[in-house]
């Protein structure tokens, strides 16, 4: 079999491993979005896989965007998002890395380390984008799945593997 053979044999085997996981789990029925966080994950795996770690977060954008665009999904790249205080427009208070279909916000990282107030940041964003799912995607790890966080509104951060 052909090295370009062989890549493709592993990301088939990669996108069938997740959707494995993610239909086989108990807890299937109970999350929201569930599908469409399922191919946003499954096209980051498709994305880390082809270019690896080690590269800033705009390249990584880049390429998850095409990947949605390919894949026929709704998406806004860079979306200002404003922030209210007191019923007053503060302005656009910052910008979402990509909301996909109107419903999941997708906050991209490509650091060793990601300090714990991230995790906060994306709540306050769910909270002003009036979304209730987001992705945090850390492409700077060996194997995805450790870089991938699953955020609900009001609920606490669960990874998206265990």
């Amino acid at each position: 079999m052909s090295n370009i053979g062989c890549k493709k044999a592993v990301l088939v085997l990669l996108f069938i491993l997740q959707f494995l996981v993610f239909f086989y789990s108990p807890k299937y029925c109970q999350l929201k979005h569930q599908e469409l966080t399922s191919r946003i994950i499954a096209i980051c795996i498709r994305v880390h896989s082809e270019l690896g770690p080690g590269l800033v977060e705009s390249i990584y954008e880049e390429a998850v965007c095409y990947e949605l665009q390919k894949h026929g999904l709704a998406f806004k790249r860079q979306e200002g998002i404003k922030v209210y205080y007191d019923n007053h427009v503060m302005g656009i208070g910052f910008r979402a890395d990509i909301i996909v279909e109107d419903l999941v916000l997708i906050e991209l990282k490509a650091r060793e380390y990601i300090p714990p107030v991230y995790f906060k940041v994306i709540h306050t964003y769910l909270k002003f984008s009036k979304l209730e799912v987001g992705l945090m995607i850390n492409f700077h790890v060996d194997k995805l799945k450790e870089g991938i966080t699953r955020y609900v509104l009001d609920q606490n951060p669960k990874p998206a593997f265990k």
